[in-house]
Formats: C-alpha cells, sequence, structure tokens
C-alpha cells in the first residue's frame, strides 16, 4: 500500500470585525447630518446677527464670534483630524513588514533560536545568548553561536537600532520620552523594569541627556505650533497702520508647588479667538550647580567658574514666586511683535491685576492701551463666594422674620449654585450689551423673591421663550405658572447688596467679551500631568513638560510624531495609528460632552449631589428616638415585619436606624388592637406606665454610659493617633535629614571626581614634560659622551708625551757626549709642550664643567625663557584682553608683541597655566602658526613675547571686504596651522579659540 499522505487543513484567515459597512457608513451621514442641524440651530439661536456693526471692535472679523461658539478641541483638531478619519477604517495593518518594539519572554525567544540549525555548518544548533555587560539602557546586545565546537558561526546585533546621525539607540529616546509625557520619571522606570524582570535602564545621567535632547526638539515643535497659532489668530484681525496686529490673549500662570514658595513657574498665553498657546515663559528661581558653588563664593576659583556657568545657569528670575507671573507676562508681551508681529491689546486674565497693572506700568507698547478684560468664570464664582461667605458670617445670627439665613426652603449651597449659574448665564446671554446684562442680572434676585401674592418679573425678559413662566403666561394669556419655593424676604434683603455690588456697569463692561480661562487651566493641568506636583523635578524636565502640553494642546496627540522626526526617529505605524485614534477619541467625546443632553445631565448630577448635601447638613444635630416594639401577641420579628425603618423615614428630616441597633424594649397591650383598628380598653393602671417609665431611664442611663465608654476609647484612639503622626513627623524629619546628607555625599563626590580629573589632566601635562626633558637630557648625555671621549683622548696624548719625555731623559743619560746646550734646549722645548697639552686638558675640563653646569640649569629651567632686561616695552597699546594687555616692544633690535598678565589673576594656578601654555607654544613651529619667541620666568608679571603681526582679520573686515582670493589664501593658512595642531605628536593640540580676531595678517 503507498503510504499515508499528511493533509493539513487549509482555512484562510478570520476576516477582523471592523462593523457593518453600510450602516456604519449611514449612521456617520446622520451624525454629521445631526451635527449640521445642530450648528444651524445654533447659528438661529445665536444673537450675534442682532448686534450693532458699531458694538464688535473695529479689527475683528465676524468669524471669531463663530469660532468662539465652538467647543474647544473642535475649534483646534476637527480641521486637522479630517484626512485621518476613523482610525478603524485605516489600510490594513502591515502585518507583511513587521516594526516596533514588544515585550517578549527571553526565555521563549532562546528557545526558539534553539531549534534552528546552525547556517553555517548545518551539524550544531544555534544558540542564544545575551552579553548583559555590553548593554545600553535597553538596547541589549544578543549573540547567536553554534553549539558546534568546530564551527565559528557567531552573529552579534543589538534589540534596537541606532538613531542615524547618533550614538543612542532609539529604543532609550523612547522609552524616555514615553515617561516623560505621561509623567514619570527615572526612579519609575527602575521600578518598571524591576516587576517586570527586566535589566535595569539606563542611569540617571544618560536620563538626563536624553531628556536635554528630547527638550530641544520638543521645544522647536512647540515653537513652530506657536508661530502658527499666531499666524491662525491673525486671519480673525485686521494689520495696524504699522502692519502690527492688535489681538486679545488670555494669560494666568501656574506653579511647581503648591502655595508660593514654589521655586518653578510657567506662565502662558492663549488666543481669546482660537484657543491655542501662542506663548509660554518658564520661570525658575534655583540652579542645583550654584548651590554646589554657593560655599565657595569670593574665590578666585569661584570667579573662573563663574565667567563659565552666568551664560549658563538655569535660575532666569530673582523674585519671590508669587510675582512670577506678573514678570512671565511681562516678558512675553514684550516680545510679542518681534516673535508674531502682534500686540496683545486686551488681557483677560482674573481678578488679580498683578500682572495687567505692571504692563500698564512698563508701558511695553508704548501709547497703545493694554484693556484689561475679566474672566466671567471667575466673574460667575463671585457671586457664590460671596454668598457663602455672607451665610457663614450670618451663622446662626436671627433675621427680619426670626430664622437664621440658611435652612431647607432658604439659603442653601444648591440655592447658591442656582444662583451663580443664573449669574454667569446672564452675563454670557447679554454679551455687547452692558444695560441688558445689568437687567438680567437683577432680574435673577426680583425673580427668586416673587412670590403668586407680589410678583416681581418686570426685569425677567418678555415672550413666549422667555425663561421666566411667568412672562411666558403673560405672552400666552394663561395663568398656569405657580411661583414654588420663593426665596423669603428676609433673605432676599440679605443677599440683596451682593447682587447691587455684582451689578456695576464698571465690572460687567469688562465681561462683554463673554470668554473664560478655562482654556488656560486646561493647558495648566497638561503641563503638571507630565511633571507631577507630588515628586521633584528640575528646569529641564519641566520645560520639555511645557513644550510637550503646548504642542499636544494645539495639535493634539499627533504632536508627538513631530517631536520624533524632529529627533530623527520614524514614528511608526504603530505610532501614527494610536495618535489617530487618541485624536479621534477627542474630538468624539468632545462632540459628546458639547451636546444638549451631556449638558442637561451634567446639571442633573451637579444639583441632585448639592440637594442631598443640604439635606445631610439640615438634619445634623437633630436626634430621632425609636422604641423598638414587643409583644409576643405579635410573635418575634414585629418590628421588623411592621418596618420600624419605614415609620421613622416617614418623619421629616428622619435619621435611619438599623434594626440591629440596642435600643429600649416596651411591651404594649394596646398594639394589636390599635393595629386592628378597635377600640383601646383601659387595662393599664399607673403604676405598669411608672415601671416602664423607671425601664425606659434606666435603659437610658446604660446607653449613656455606653456613649461615655465610646467617647473615652475614641479620645485614647484620638491620643494614639496623635503620637503615631508625631512619630511619623520625626521620621519625615530623620529621612529628610538623611536625605540632605545624602546630596551633600554626592556634591563632594562629585567635586572629587573633578578634582581627580583634573589631576589627572596635570599628571598627564607633567608626563609629557618629563619625556620632553627626558629627551633634553639624553642630548645632553651624548654630548658629555662625546666630551668624555675627548678627555680620554688628551689622557693618552699626554701619556705618549711623558712616555717621550722618559725616552728622553733615557737619551740624555745615554748621549752624555751631546752638549748641554742641546740637551736644554730639547728639554725646554718639550717642556713648552708639555704646558699646551696641559693648558688644553684645562681647557677641555673647563668645557666640560660648562656643559655639566648648562645641563644642570637646563634640567632646573625651561627652554623658553629669556630675561627681562633684554626687553624693551612702549607705550603703544595693540589690543586688551581678560588675562592682559599686548603692547608693542623690542627684543634684540626687532619689532615684537608683548603680553602682559594682569596683577589682579596672578595665583598659583594660573602661573601654573601660563607655564603650561609657554612649554606648548615653545614647541610649536610653522610658517602659518604665530612665531613664539620667548617668556619671562622671574619675579613679577610674566611676559609673553610673539613676533609683531600688523593687523587682525576682525580689524580688516571692519574696513572692508575681502575678495575671493584673499578669503581662500587666509582660509588655506589657517587649515594649514590647525592640521599642524592636529597632527603635532606626540599629542594632537586642539585650539578652541579660533575667531576672526585670533587670524592676524601680515597685510
Amino acid at each position: 500500500m503507498p503510504p499515508k499522505r499528511k493533509f493539513r487543513n487549509v482555512r484562510r484567515k478570520k476576516r477582523r470585525f471592523t462593523g457593518n459597512k453600510y450602516t456604519k457608513k449611514r449612521n456617520s451621514e446622520e451624525m454629521e447630518g445631526t451635527d449640521d442641524q445642530e450648528s444651524v440651530k445654533e447659528s438661529e439661536e445665536s444673537d450675534i446677527t442682532d448686534i450693532e456693526d458699531e458694538k464688535i471692535p473695529k479689527n475683528i472679523t465676524r468669524n471669531s464670534d463663530r469660532t468662539k461658539s465652538m467647543p474647544a478641541t473642535l475649534r483646534k483638531l476637527d480641521d486637522k483630524s479630517s484626512d485621518s478619519g476613523d482610525p478603524e477604517n485605516d489600510e490594513e495593518e502591515k502585518m507583511a513588514s513587521i516594526e516596533g518594539f514588544r515585550l517578549i519572554d527571553i526565555s521563549v525567544l532562546a528557545s526558539v533560536f534553539e531549534s534552528f540549525w546552525c547556517p553555517m555548518c548545518k551539524y550544531g544548533h544555534v544558540t542564544f545568548e545575551e552579553d548583559c555587560s555590553a548593554k545600553m539602557g535597553f538596547a541589549t546586545l544578543f549573540v547567536l553561536k553554534c553549539t558546534s565546537q568546530k564551527c565559528k558561526y557567531s552573529k552579534r546585533f543589538f534589540s534596537s537600532a541606532k538613531i542615524e546621525g547618533s550614538q543612542a539607540y532609539e529604543v532609550n529616546r523612547r522609552v524616555v520620552l514615553a515617561t516623560r509625557n505621561i509623567g514619570i520619571g527615572h526612579q519609575s522606570l527602575v521600578k518598571f523594569a524591576a516587576v517586570m524582570n527586566m535589566l535595569p535602564p539606563m542611569n540617571e545621567n544618560s536620563y538626563r541627556d536624553h531628556v536635554a535632547t528630547i527638550r530641544n526638539s520638543a521645544e522647536t515643535v512647540a515653537k513652530e505650533s506657536m508661530q502658527n497659532a499666531a499666524e491662525e489668530a491673525k486671519e480673525f484681525y485686521e494689520p495696524g497702520e504699522d502692519g502690527v496686529f492688535d489681538i486679545g490673549v488670555s494669560g494666568d500662570g501656574t506653579w511647581r508647588r503648591r502655595g508660593y514658595s514654589s521655586a518653578y513657574g510657567v506662565v502662558t498665553a492663549i488666543s481669546t479667538v482660537t484657543g491655542k498657546v501662542l506663548d509660554v515663559e518658564v520661570m525658575s528661581k534655583e540652579c542645583k550647580e550654584c548651590m554646589v558653588w554657593r560655599s565657595k563664593e569670593g574665590t578666585v576659583e569661584f570667579q573662573e567658574w563663574w565667567e563659565g556657568h552666568q551664560h549658563l545657569c538655569q535660575a532666569n528670575y530673582f523674585g519671590s514666586s508669587g510675582s512670577m507671573d506678573a514678570s512671565g507676562m511681562l516678558a512675553i508681551f514684550e516680545r510679542s511683535v518681534q516673535n508674531y508681529s502682534v500686540r496683545y491689546t486686551e488681557f483677560l486674565g482674573d481678578g488679580d491685576s498683578k500682572s495687567h497693572k505692571l504692563i500698564v506700568e512698563e508701558a511695553v507698547y508704548g501709547p497703545v492701551e493694554v484693556r484689561k478684560l475679566e474672566c466671567v468664570g471667575h466673574v460667575q464664582k463671585r457671586l457664590g463666594s460671596r454668598l457663602r461667605s455672607l451665610k457663614k458670617r450670618t451663622g446662626q445670627t436671627r433675621l427680619q422674620d426670626g430664622k437664621s439665613i440658611g435652612g431647607r426652603g432658604r439659603l442653601t449651597d444648591n440655592v447658591i449654585d442656582k444662583l451663580q449659574v443664573y449669574y454667569g448665564k446672564a452675563i454670557r446671554n447679554n454679551t455687547h450689551d452692558i444695560q441688558a446684562m445689568e437687567n438680567a442680572v437683577m432680574a435673577i434676585w426680583h425673580h427668586t423673591q416673587s412670590t403668586d401674592d407680589s410678583p416681581d418679573h418686570d426685569l425677567c425678559p418678555p415672550g413666549e421663550s422667555s425663561w421666566c413662566g411667568f412672562q411666558r403666561d403673560v405672552a400666552q394669556g394663561t395663568s398656569d405658572y405657580r411661583h414654588n419655593h420663593p426665596l423669603p424676604t428676609a433673605v432676599a434683603n440679605a443677599i440683596y447688596p451682593t447682587f447691587e455690588a455684582l451689578s456695576e456697569q464698571s465690572l460687567l463692561a469688562r465681561c462683554l467679551h463673554g470668554g473664560t480661562q478655562n482654556q488656560n487651566e486646561a493647558i495648566n493641568a497638561l503641563i503638571w500631568q507630565r511633571a507631577t506636583k507630588e515628586t521633584h523635578s528640575g528646569l529641564a524636565v519641566v520645560e520639555l513638560a511645557t513644550f510637550l502640553a503646548v504642542s499636544h494642546f494645539n495639535n493634539g496627540t499627533i504632536s508627538i510624531i513631530l517631536v520624533l522626526r524632529n529627533l530623527g526617529i520614524d514614528p511608526g505605524f504603530h505610532c501614527i495609528k494610536a495618535c489617530r485614534k487618541q485624536d479621534h477619541n477627542r474630538i468624539r467625546h468632545s462632540r459628546r460632552k458639547s451636546s444638549e443632553q451631556a449638558k442637561k445631565r451634567r446639571k442633573q448630577i451637579r444639583n441632585f449631589k448639592k440637594g442631598y448635601s443640604d439635606t445631610l447638613e439640615a438634619i445634623e444635630g437633630q436626634h430621632v428616638f425609636v422604641c423598638h416594639i414587643k409583644d409576643e401577641r405579635l410573635g418575634s420579628g414585629c418590628g421588623k415585619r411592621f418596618g420600624i425603618q419605614k415609620f421613622v423615614a416617614k418623619r421629616d428630616h428622619a435619621i435611619f436606624v438599623p434594626l440591629e441597633t440596642a435600643i429600649p424594649e416596651v411591651d404594649f397591650d394596646e398594639y394589636p388592637k390599635q393595629a386592628a383598628g378597635q377600640e383601646s380598653s383601659p387595662v393599664t393602671s399607673s403604676e405598669r406606665k411608672r415601671e416602664q417609665v423607671k425601664g425606659l431611664e434606666r435603659c437610658l442611663r446604660e446607653k449613656e454610659q455606653q456613649v461615655a465608654h465610646f467617647q473615652a476609647q475614641l479620645r485614647e484612639k484620638e491620643q494614639e493617633e496623635g503620637n503615631i503622626r508625631s512619630q511619623l513627623y520625626e521620621k519625615e524629619h530623620q529621612l529628610t535629614y538623611v536625605q540632605g546628607q545624602l546630596q551633600e555625599k554626592h556634591k563632594q563626590l562629585l567635586n572629587s571626581e573633578l578634582q581627580i580629573t583634573e589631576m589627572e589632566e596635570q599628571m598627564t601635562n607633567i608626563r609629557e614634560q618629563v619625556r620632553e626633558k627626558d629627551g633634553q637630557v639624553r642630548a645632553m648625555t651624548e654630548n658629555l659622551r662625546e666630551k668624555d671621549e675627548q678627555l680620554v683622548n688628551s689622557e693618552g696624548q699626554v701619556r705618549e708625551v711623558t712616555q717621550q719625555l722618559v725616552n728622553v731623559q733615557a737619551q740624555i743619560q745615554e748621549k752624555n757626549e751631546e752638549t748641554a746646550t742641546d740637551l736644554l734646549a730639547q728639554t725646554a722645548a718639550l717642556q713648552r709642550q708639555l704646558g699646551v697639552k696641559d693648558q688644553e686638558l684645562n681647557e677641555i675640563q673647563q668645557t666640560l664643567l660648562t656643559a655639566q653646569r648648562a645641563l644642570n640649569e637646563r634640567q632646573q629651567s625651561p627652554d623658553w625663557v629669556i630675561s627681562r632686561d633684554q626687553i624693551q616695552l612702549t607705550d603703544k597699546i595693540l589690543g586688551q584682553g581678560g588675562w592682559g594687555v599686548v603692547v608693542k616692544g623690542k627684543y634684540c633690535g626687532c619689532a615684537i608683541a608683548v603680553k602682559q598678565i594682569h596683577q589682579l589673576i596672578l595665583s598659583p594656578h594660573n602661573l601654573r597655566l601660563f607655564e603650561r601654555e609657554m612649554d606648548i607654544a615653545s614647541r610649536c613651529r610653522h610658517p602659518c602658526f604665530l612665531q613664539f619667541i620667548g617668556a619671562t620666568n622671574d619675579e613679577g608679571s610674566p611676559l609673553f613675547v610673539t613676533e609683531l603681526m600688523e593687523r587682525s582679520l576682525r580689524a580688516l573686515l571692519g574696513q572692508r571686504s575681502l575678495s575671493e582670493s584673499e578669503i581662500s589664501v587666509i582660509s588655506l593658512d589657517v587649515a594649514r596651522a590647525l592640521s599642524y595642531l592636529h597632527q603635532k605628536q606626540p599629542s594632537p593640540i586642539i585650539h578652541r579659540d579660533v575667531s576672526s580676531a585670533n587670524v592676524l595678517l601680515w597685510r
């Protein structure tokens, strides 16, 4: 039989359900039609078209009013979301090309790789290993190897790719951006990795570097967004004669810490027409680096550090925290014309006028006035706050009718909230008409105190569409309206001064715009969502949170894509899809919340909560006594069957008493008859009643003892709680002290590391000097060796001469026949030769001693030292800088440039730096490099001598422009000089101040 074949059940992939396309399309069309109808209805009911033209500011168009009537989210995102569409209808997911990041169990991946054959030898299996020592944050190095010992197959790769043009890995940048966008920091990331059984993330310093890089990209995106928002706001206004647009903004400040002790603050300016952020100012009162160096203030080291740090200091504000908003708003106003060519001539702020007062005092726009507008929301809250304050001040004081101001049917919190809402509606529904607004405000008071006997509705709006039921009855000719729950006359008279004060035309004139600061509160919330107030964060984190919040507020979640692209990262399909979906849901929720049904539902919930709260306040302090009924003829549980709870609930302001509560027991013989509707028989004697009363009193005393016992236990518990709180406070104080010590130790460790780094650099320089000195010593030793050889040769010649003398003397003795005159002559000649040789020997020894002294001096002093006496200084000053002044002089008859160091900056440290610079300059010789002649090293101010040049490139550029040939020649010479320095052996030299002032020319 043929072998059986294995057939695989081939099934098509199940299509993901995305809804019925026909019904979905119809529903979307119906929704769009509903939205259109609602918008048409709103436009029909709007009274904007009835406003006279002269009541609208001259420089503003009518489109701005239509824009204000739209919800903020639709106004900002609706026009940008049309191209994105519903994310559920996007293109099919790109499953063919896998991209993005996943959370995966590494052991599962390792087991999969172990099942693969080696691609090289086809014999062994592949092992999947992880090199933890080479990891970079969340980017881990993986290694694939073959199990066969003879096979050398190996492949190493990281779990994430590097960003193009950078050494950072994409996964680390994305993780830091994601954590900061949701408001968590490095420690939260460490905890997340620990719980997920992952390798720890990057260290805190690397995390700060990522934050700084992302902050720069977020700033670029936010500034572009604010620039576009300014251009969009200009479309609603007409330019002035100078081409500058006069627009309105709403400004508000927010602080990093609650109260007026915050070190960080943010001020925002938002267009009153488009609702988008136009400018922000982040302010800081502290700088961590300055706090570390504060202990060294007044020293030379501090001055050197401050010269390089003052331009990088993070403290950009020096004043009280409460004045941050005013100073920040002033800075925003001062740069508006330069940045956007606009003037903020209308300032919408809260009741605190610090910002507006400072702007007016500084006269930012000269004669152009900055008009103050009031936030309708803040003005509306004034009525509620003043009425609550009046209710609190009055308390239980009796009014004209003998009752207190609060209580059922009087001025409750629910009534105050309703009056506050009516007050806000009176302002918003009567914009651009101050008299109608004043009448509408006072109509609230007259309407609430009106009764059926004495109606008072003269100020209420007439007509069938009026909100006043009495006026509707008048227009329709009916009398169905009844005054339900009017305010008593005494209460109405008590709150009348509040209505009178809040209906002044000077206040209402600043509310004609009908705008609020809700958008400023929204951007403030977005900022502190990304830099929470519960955990400390520095200026970089606050700035990053501000820029991310601004771009999100203006453009939506899609702004994250712009930040990623600015970082050089491709956002990816899943990121773009998720951002579009969030923006789509944001628009959908905004439409739902802005519908009349949703608004009505929210009002009902608020009114219910306030009514429930008023009921609880009204029954506080009232006691309801309930007796549990017990009778054998009624059977057990009669209290539950006849409903003690129901009986108690029927009383006004009753308190529900649970059945389990121990209450007095009374035996009523007449209760069954009364329950059956029969007449009671007088079978109860006075003695039984007295006994029942005594029983009740006895039970009451027992209950009072129990209450006293419970109160004593409560006091003990409160005392224990107080002790625990004091212990907790002491522990928190100790923890704060320990944290302060740890911070000081960390600062000391950083300072020690800096000192060690400086010492290592000094040791490196000393080693280089020692190597140079060793070379010089070797050269001098070679010269000394040559002199020694010459001395040895001279000694050999002396020995030869001595030997010749001995031979001569022998010859003299042998030749006695010769005459004495010849012998004496020869002896004298030999003696003269011997004297000459001795003189030469002495000269050689003297030369040797001189060379040795020169060698010793060479080892003790540098070769670039020249005598101060050989330098002639003139009064002609060539230039002046932070280290000294450069004058013209002469050295050995040649014109030179002499740099004389200031006496004020002389210190052992600076002298060591000067000698180090002279050593480096003495080793540099190049035609395109300034010729170094020498320097003094004696007591007094050091002198630095170089060749004299005619002028600098900066001076030449100040006189005329250069030709192309001159530019090419000068650039080539500078490049040659820098190339010479960079290729200097054994240690390359880097010139850190290449500028036109340091490029010197002959002619």
